[in-house]
């Protein structure tokens, strides 16, 4: 029962928290500091002017000062408790909603913000009655009333990083002005003048006493301390973080001790000069100053506290257009008085504020003259004072209730989130518990003084001066809690008709269920013909090749046949392009056939791109291996050999950057294509008879170097070739191919040398074994490079002339596996040229290095390499051994033949170098017979 009760608690403190979170964040920008929240408290609090009524006491309104602090001190202490504990974003209004939530927090707040309007309406009054008695008639005031409230709402409308200078500015006009009227006092003594009240009133100690007839003062004294916790409505837009925001409270502070000092100079200043018959009016501080001074000082201080009481409209006005826009966030009131303008300025709120102000006003204009009562008199101002107070005291008496009852209970919300941030020391609490009691209390009391003295004694009797606040009070709770119990009906009406809402769309979506009820049988028909859809779907799969993409042979040839009928149908032609990949046996077995898949798929799909590209009707798929096939619909052959030569580049062009598990870094792997075309019914009619001729095409172009086109039965004349490998190496192979000669050259000239000497013997018998016109330029190649890795063996090693350890032989022996690295970082036509010469150490009999491959798994041109190899290390000299004879070398090729060399390789040699030996013969008789004639 215990952890259900916590695990509530807890949940109920993350909602307070995620509610405060969500009242921090509307909109406004972070400008206040310290300074700027000491001003709004300065000019919030020290606008009451009537310090004329308090010093009617005599010596013992300075006491009634001090006894105010025991409202000031405890106020201070409670609010500066809650903006630490709850949320630094408080006012009355939103610390009662955090702690008892509900109905009590929107009534106080809706209470306190229609008396915001009256204090707005009194400050604006008290301006116009400082000045001269222009504006006493209804009319004119009424218009100088409004003509003031369109300028202070003229000036809230200032975006507030450069309106807090101006108030800061204006902030100290009630300081100086209630510190420079104590001047006037202590100037008024020190010139010899007696105070004007009696100086044995001073000397008497019952003087400085509280009696029955003036214990009203502590009403006053109590109302003019009231406010010092609004300033924290504005908490949410003082900048910093929430450390920060901690450290501004300590404005509270600092602002208390400059209230108190001037409310009691003043009095003083007031007590001292200013004649009892004239202390009761409105201007005793400006006969204060002007009679110490003259009439200059005092029109300095009429214009002061003239602008001091617009200032503090203006800061009423903003802190009561922010509690507005907190109440229309709850829904008491329109969620439009929230919206900000792009400056973060709440015109509407603050517009809203003025407007209602003005209304006020425009009532009071209208009600109160037929009734004998000028709008504008000092009996009006009063008593609009007096129910402020008593608003404000009910609100503060309130606020000290709740934090009483939660720190008694400590059950409510606010509690449990206190309690969640951090556990409260007992000390603080007892304090804050103690603090709150002596400030309700206090209240408490200044509530019964407000309402049993008159403080317009001289126009209204004490009955009648309570009647009219009791009244007045009870009207404007009653105004405040008709507008709560409307906006909260209203708020239960649009629950309830969103209520309605979802069940409207409850009913629309059983009414669609029911719908969908009835449509199931014809759901299942889609379902049927869906899942036939998804069989043809699957048969058509299986017409394609599963690792290209493309038409599979079967389709092929019905397509063909297809096509072929078609064709004769219609009387038009129809063209086949058959096209092979050259040499791509070589990258199965150099890197594997996963390379050789990976390579088919890539050029499977660019085929079917650029096939896409071009507008015509085409069949395209895979015959079979690394063969093609692409049918082409009524083309004429030059366009067909357009088409060709098109899809020939575009293989050319294609890389593929293969990274196999032996190789530290990606390897770009290229390949080109021989095509053959045939034509119907040029070269045939029938389908098979059409592939044969393709197939004779394509042969064709791969015996002239591959890399072409070629047109079917014409005689070795292309339709179209590439610059093919070869015939020569395109510009960039040529000079790889050179720097990797100069490389080899540099590092060991023996083996350069000797691969110059093998170059024209291995071309010999290459095309003695009838290779192509690729494979004999591959050869030779692979000659003058055979000896490459050397360049990876060191020097000392390479000319050692003695024998030779197990460790040095291996060295040596990996010279061919480097080599195979080179070439393969070359790229291009060098990594086919990387398998033959990493195996022209390799024997028939599989005894070779360094994989041991045996008999056909060598590659054949590595076969070519290593007889020549073994052939012009024998018939050359070196530094450890002499030369042979070119007989000796050739019995030694015959008795390795079928063991260490390919026989039929060695067979071809034998057969060069007889013939060159007759042609050697024979150049001597030549010579001789050509100097005989």
């Amino acid at each position: 029962m215990e952890e259900n009760t916590e695990t509530t608690s807890a949940a109920e403190a993350d909602a307070a928290r995620a509610s405060t979170m969500a009242l921090r964040s509307e909109g406004f920008p972070q400008e206040l500091g310290i300074r700027d929240l000491t001003s709004l408290l300065l000019l919030f609090i020290l606008f009451f002017t009537c310090i004329s009524d308090i010093q009617l006491a005599g010596p013992a309104a300075l006491l009634y000062w001090v006894l105010g602090l025991f409202f000031l001190i405890p106020m201070a202490v409670v609010v500066r408790w809650l903006s630490r504990r709850l949320s630094f974003y408080g006012g009355h209004y939103i610390w009662i909603k955090q702690i008892v939530g509900g109905r009590l927090a929107e009534l106080t707040g809706v209470c306190t913000w229609l008396f915001g309007m009256t204090i707005i309406i009194t400050t604006l009054q008290a301006a116009l009655l400082l000045l001269p008695a222009w504006f006493r008639s209804p009319l004119i005031s009424y218009g100088g009333e409004m003509c003031l409230l369109l300028v202070t709402t003229m000036l809230a409308l200032i975006p507030l990083h450069a309106l807090k200078h101006l108030l800061f500015a204006a902030a100290g006009l009630p300081v100086a002005t209630f510190f420079l009227v104590g001047l006037a006092g202590g100037w008024w003594l020190m010139q010899g003048h007696a105070p004007v009240i009696g100086l044995h009133i001073w000397q008497s100690w019952h003087a400085w006493l509280p009696s029955p007839q003036n214990i009203g003062i502590l009403g006053i004294v109590a109302w003019a301390f009231m406010g010092i916790d609004w300033p924290f409505i504005m908490g949410n837009e003082v900048r910093g973080d929430e450390v920060t925001r901690q450290r501004a409270g300590r404005f509270l502070w600092w602002g208390c001790i400059c209230i108190f000092l001037a409310y009691l100079v003043a009095t003083f200043g007031v007590m001292v000069v200013v004649p009892p018959e004239k202390a009761t009016s409105m201007t005793a501080m400006v006969i204060a100053t002007r009679t110490v001074w003259g009439p200059t000082y005092s029109n300095v201080v009429l214009v002061m506290l003239f602008l001091n009481q617009i200032a503090t409209s203006v800061v009423i006005l903003l802190i009561f257009s922010r509690l507005l826009i907190a109440m229309a966030r709850d829904r008491l009131f329109p969620f439009a008085l929230t919206r900000l303008t792009h400056h973060h300025v709440p015109l509407i709120g603050i517009v809203t504020q003025a407007l209602c102000c003005a209304l006020l006003f425009t009532v009071m204009a209208f009600l109160l003259p037929p009734l004998g009562v000028l709008p504008l008199s000092e009996p009006v101002n009063l008593v609009l004072q007096a129910l402020e107070a008593l608003v404000w005291s009910i609100a503060t008496l309130i606020l000290f209730g709740c934090v009483i009852w939660m720190l008694m209970s400590r059950h409510s919300l606010a509690w449990s989130r206190i309690v969640c941030h951090s556990s409260p020391d007992r000390r603080s609490t007892h304090l804050a518990l103690g603090m709150t009691l002596l400030g309700f209390v206090v209240t408490l009391v200044s509530i019964a003084l407000v309402l049993t003295t008159s403080w317009a004694s001289r126009w209204l009797s004490t009955p009648q001066w309570s009647l009219a606040l009791v009244v007045s009070t009870g009207s404007l709770v009653g105004i405040g809690w008709l507008c709560t119990e409307v906006s909260h009906q209203g708020r239960l009406a649009h629950d309830l008709s969103q209520e309605i809402r979802q069940n409207n769309a409850l009913r629309a979506q059983v009414t669609q269920a029911y719908m969908r009820r009835q449509h199931l049988v014809q759901r299942q028909q889609e379902l049927l013909q869906e899942r036939d859809k998804l069989y043809r779907e699957q048969a058509a799969r299986a017409e394609r090749d599963p690792l290209t993409g493309l038409y599979n042979h079967r389709t092929l040839m019905s397509a063909l046949e297809r096509l072929l009928t078609r064709c004769q149908e219609e009387g038009t032609g129809c063209t086949m392009l058959f096209l092979d990949l050259d040499h791509f046996k070589q990258i199965n077995d150099m890197w594997g056939h996963r390379a050789g898949d990976a390579l088919l798929h890539q050029i499977g799909k660019s085929i079917q791109q650029c096939m896409a590209e071009l507008d015509t009707t085409h069949v395209t798929g895979r015959y079979g291996g690394e063969e093609f096939m692409v049918l082409l619909f009524a083309v004429n052959a030059q366009k067909a050999a357009h088409i060709a030569n098109r899809l020939r580049a575009r293989i050319e062009q294609e890389v593929l950057m293969w990274r196999g598990k032996h190789l530290s870094s990606p390897v770009s792997i290229r390949v080109t294509a021989s095509i053959g075309m045939a034509m119907y019914p040029i070269h045939a009619t029938r389908y098979q008879d059409l592939i044969h001729w393709g197939d004779q095409a394509m042969y064709q172009a791969k015996q002239y170097g591959g890399n072409r086109v070629c047109i079917a039965g014409t005689q070795g004349q292309w339709a179209n070739s590439g610059k093919g490998q070869t015939e020569e190496l395109d510009s960039m192979e040529t000079m790889t191919e050179q720097a990797l000669l100069a490389l080899l050259q540099a590092r060991d000239s023996q083996a350069f040398a000797h691969g110059q000497r093998m170059a024209g013997l291995t071309e010999a018998i290459a095309k003695q074994m009838k290779c192509s016109a690729k494979e004999v330029a591959m050869v030779r190649l692979a000659a003058l490079l055979h000896d490459l890795g050397k360049v990876g063996v060191s020097e000392e090693l390479l000319s050692q002339t003695g024998p030779l350890t197990a460790e040095e032989q291996d060295a040596i022996q990996a010279h061919p596996t480097i080599g195979y690295a080179i070439l393969v970082q070359a790229g291009g036509i060098f990594s086919l040229l990387a398998p033959i010469v990493a195996a022209h150490h390799e024997h028939w009999d599989g005894s070779g290095y360094p994989r041991g491959l045996q008999r056909e798994s060598i590659p054949f041109l590595a076969r070519i390499v290593a007889v020549i190899d073994a052939f012009d290390e024998m018939i050359s000299p070196s530094a450890d051994r002499e030369a042979r004879g070119e007989r000796d070398a050739c019995a030694q090729l015959i008795q390795g033949a079928g063991t260490q060399y390919d026989p039929n390789v060695v067979q071809a040699f034998l057969d060069v170098w007889s013939l060159r030996q007759h042609q050697r013969q024979q150049q001597p008789r030549l010579r001789a017979s050509i100097e005989q004639e």
